[in-house]
């Protein structure tokens, strides 16, 4: 065997040295194309979590863990959110809208009475849609459900009657910070704890976006009413307070505002007075204007519920509080 000169044994160790550097590199960039790398933490599904005002998952109830799918169908009204119709701004988020005030209680704890508020979580902004007669029961009730007032970015006011008005005061005092969206026709009388408290106050003459998906609707009659349409993966849904204008106008006029049916009313419907034939007469109007599902409750009265509930049958949504609706 030939002996190795010095000078030879010092090109062999630099050959070897750069080609150790040379497998490192490539195996350091291989790494980096990974699919598994960590730059795709933070994501489900190919797309972000989407998250609240407060950065919270919208799929959660303000201040109360996210609504069990363990829950009976007396406790929840559930629609799955399995396509997104076009324009709808809701996304992939379910929406939830939780009973507070109605002449009917469902779950343990909470109060009947006379008037109307609900709770609607899964979009940017959480709402309280109006405020019943009594702030002492809505905060009562509220507290029996595990909702904190200071969840609530926003208020709207659909109409100037005490039994949706009446509770502003204490929903205030628990959470000065909230904006207030009202009729332009209000008294100052009706906006003084607003006033008082500081309180972001918004008048509405026209349909205002509250956020993505969220919209109140244009005010209609005397007393002038205000509803909230909502964009949910489900289809368009209508919330109401009273309908005084009657609830085929409001959903006529809400439906000037979207491309597609409304697939779903719920709420106040005054309907007390009216006989069954008219009854029967709303129901075809809602039913050729592409509305599936209905929820009646506060001042629909309980011969037209009935009436209601026999005609959507499925479709059907009972109300009361602590009922829970999810789309």
């Amino acid at each position: 065997m030939m002996p190795v000169e010095p000078e030879d044994r010092r090109a062999v160790l630099l050959a070897v040295l750069l080609g150790v550097l040379i497998l490192t590199a490539l195996a350091s960039a291989s790494m980096a194309c990974s699919p598994h790398s960590t730059s795709d933490r933070g994501t489900s599904g190919g797309g972000t979590t989407l998250t609240s005002s407060t950065g919270a998952s919208t799929s959660a109830s303000v201040g109360r863990p996210p609504v069990s799918t363990t829950a009976t169908t007396e406790e929840m009204e559930t629609a799955s959110a399995s396509t997104q119709p076009g324009g709808c701004a809701a996304a992939e988020a379910r929406v939830t809208i939780t009973v507070l005030y109605d002449n009917a209680a469902r779950h343990p704890g909470t109060r009947a009475s006379w008037g109307f508020s609900c709770l609607i979580e899964g979009f940017e902004r959480t709402v309280l849609f109006d405020t019943g007669a009594d702030g002492a029961i809505l905060l009562a009730n509220m507290e029996v459900l595990g909702i904190e007032p200071r969840g609530i970015d926003v208020v709207v006011l659909s109409h100037e009657h005490k039994d949706h008005v009446g509770g502003l005061a204490e929903v205030l005092a628990a959470n000065p910070h909230v904006t207030v969206y009202y009729p332009r026709s209000f008294s100052e009388k009706t906006l003084r704890p607003a006033l008082e408290t500081g309180a972001t106050l918004v008048p509405v003459d026209d349909p205002v976006s509250l956020c993505v998906g969220l919209t109140v609707t244009r005010p209609l009659g005397s007393p002038a009413e205000s509803a909230l349409l909502l964009d949910t993966a489900q289809g368009h849904l209508l919330v109401t307070g009273c309908a005084h204008p009657g609830i085929t106008e409001i959903t006529k006029s809400a439906l000037d505002l979207v491309d597609e049916p409304i697939h779903a009313v719920l709420g106040g419907f005054h309907l007390m007075s009216h006989s069954t034939q008219q009854v029967d007469a709303i129901v075809r109007e809602l039913r050729r204007l592409g509305v599936t599902r209905c929820g009646p409750a506060h001042c629909t009265g309980e011969a037209a519920t009935t009436q209601i509930k026999a005609a959507f049958a499925d479709g059907f949504m009972e109300m009361g509080v602590g009922a829970i609706i999810v789309f």
